[in-house]
Order: structure tokens, then C-alpha cells, then sequence
């Protein structure tokens, strides 16, 4: 039994230096396993490759992904030369939501939020009903909104 808890922490060491050595290389080498937190989205996103992808995937992101990730919606028509440059420069809508509002004093529904951002970008072009709301106003005992 000392024999087979033995073998069972080789493995396990054998699998962790493996893991770190792929963390490694992947860092040195601008790559990311499709189960790892994206880099930041910049207009050079193309070159950021995706390791142990599923067959029949390409290595680099989409357009349509690189938007998806700055939370543009997956049908957003981007149009024009520079597609990659496009995403990286935008303001991701979900974080434009949050700044406008805070300079309209509005508060944001945040599951409003949460559904026009995995909607399609025709259900969403016109506006959205509900997503912004009239702050309440601080009381009289002088507490802060925050």
C-alpha cells in the first residue's frame, strides 16, 4: 500500500512540473490554453495563439471572439481593414455601460446588463429598456451614494 501512495505522488509531481512547464512556455511564448484567462485584448490579438484548442479550431482568435471577449456581441459588424486594431482600440461596451452611467448618476440593472451582453447585436442596437435607472438620492442624514 506504501508502494501505491508512492507512485500515486509521483505522478501527481510528474503532472505538476509538466503544468508549470507549460504555464512557462505558454507565458514566454504569447500563448494561452483555451481553459486559461485571456490575455488583454490590444489590436495586436491575432498573434496571441490558443494551445490544446478542439480539432478543427483555428490556433488564433476571431474577430468575432477577440469581440466577444471585450464584450461586443458575437454578431457585432465589424467592417473595414484593421478589424483586430478596431477591437483593441474600442471601449469594451460593458465597461462604457458602467462610465456613463456614473456620469448621468443612473444606476445599472446588472442582469439587464448580463442579458444585452450575450443578445445579439440586432436585438440590442436601438436601446434597451430597464438597463438604467434614476439614482436615489442621498437622505438628509448626509450618507454618500457609495
Amino acid at each position: 500500500m506504501e508502494d501505491h501512495g508512492r507512485g500515486a505522488r509521483l505522478v501527481g509531481a510528474v503532472q505538476s512540473r509538466v503544468q508549470l512547464r507549460d504555464r512557462r512556455r505558454s507565458e514566454v511564448a504569447g500563448e494561452r490554453l483555451s481553459t486559461q484567462p485571456a490575455f488583454t485584448v490590444t489590436g495586436k490579438v491575432s498573434r496571441n495563439r490558443l494551445v490544446g484548442r478542439g480539432k478543427g479550431l483555428p490556433e488564433r482568435f476571431t474577430d468575432h471572439e477577440a469581440g466577444k471577449l471585450q464584450t461586443f456581441p458575437y454578431d457585432y459588424p465589424w467592417s473595414g481593414r484593421g478589424v483586430a486594431q478596431q477591437i483593441g482600440n474600442a471601449i469594451p461596451p460593458r465597461l462604457a455601460a458602467h462610465v456613463l452611467a456614473a456620469a448621468l448618476d443612473k444606476d445599472l440593472d446588472d442582469a439587464v446588463l448580463d442579458w444585452c451582453v450575450k443578445q445579439s447585436w440586432k436585438e440590442t442596437r436601438k436601446g434597451v429598456e430597464g438597463l438604467a435607472k434614476d439614482r436615489a438620492k442621498a437622505s438628509s442624514a448626509g450618507r454618500g451614494l457609495w
